[in-house]
């Protein structure tokens, strides 16, 4: 013989079963709310540091071209200053030479 189980052992078991389930699904929907809420501040955050890196390519870019230009006006100083110097030295050697 096959021992049988009341109609009311199957629903208490039921019951059981289900008062089991229902803080699992709670939790298993706070999760994937906090879930989604993580995604979505991450793609904020995300277009912000992208836009953050947007800006600093074009400053650096900027900065870039402003370090050529120094290094140009510096080399043409540095020209001019060779220059100058030559030319201090041969008028001191004809000044030398006139006095002497």
């Amino acid at each position: 013989m096959k021992p049988t189980a009341g109609k009311y052992e199957f629903k208490d078991r039921i019951n059981e079963l289900q008062n089991m389930i229902a803080p699992l699904k709670a939790a298993l929907s706070d999760q994937r709310l906090k879930a989604n809420s993580l995604v979505d501040g991450l793609l904020r955050l995300e277009a912000d540091l992208n836009e953050r890196l947007r800006t600093n390519e074009v400053q650096i870019a900027s900065q870039k071209e402003a370090l050529k230009e120094a290094a140009s006006d510096l080399a043409a100083s540095r020209q001019e200053v060779e220059k100058r110097t030559s030319s201090q030295k041969q008028l001191t050697a004809a000044l030398e030479e006139a006095k002497g």
